[in-house]
């Protein structure tokens, strides 16, 4: 998933036209006037991507990025095994006067939990998050390209698929 999400940014750097960021990230008065043109039924049309689904995909790629990196942590703290697992446990010895006094002699603090226990839950809170908002993002994405497409009577799903973008009335 990394290697995908590293892809769309490069192809968004150096891609084609309309797949380059610099095309399609506006400002947010821009985004803003989009959506008042869009509740009115008269928003601006674009060759691109438009302001709100510039924003969308920025937000997805953000977004899954934290859902791969926080579903990695928690593999790695779960299973040991994943890119963030640390490697073997190694055997330190250290003098005891140096010792965590917080930890027993099992690695576990005062409410029983180990450190391992409390990370794995602070990631996979972190995952359940984003995970969520992934999916409102999605949602969000395909209720605009439907809203999108009927008022600017395009094909846009063939258009994500081909690349070309034909309105309904020119077919």
């Amino acid at each position: 998933m990394l290697g995908l999400i590293s892809f769309r940014v490069l192809w968004g750097l150096i891609g084609t036209r309309y797949a380059r960021f610099s095309n399609f990230v506006y400002s947010p008065g821009t985004v803003i006037q989009y959506l008042k043109g869009l509740v009115a039924k008269k928003p601006k049309h674009y060759m691109g991507h438009n302001p709100a689904a510039g924003w969308i995909v920025i937000a997805m790629l953000l977004s899954l990025f934290v859902v791969t990196v926080s579903g990695l942590k928690v593999y790695a703290i779960e299973e040991g095994l994943g890119p963030l697992a640390g490697g073997p446990p190694a055997l330190i010895v250290i003098s005891a006067a140096y010792a965590d006094d917080e930890d027993d002699e099992h690695g576990k603090n005062e409410n029983g939990h180990g450190e391992d226990e409390e990370a794995e839950e602070f990631w996979e809170e972190i995952h359940e998050v984003s995970s969520n908002f992934m999916l409102l993002l999605i949602f969000l994405h395909i209720a605009g390209v439907i809203v999108s497409g009927r008022l600017h009577s395009e094909h846009l799903v063939k258009a994500m698929l081909t690349g070309k973008k034909v309105s309904k009335t020119d077919v």
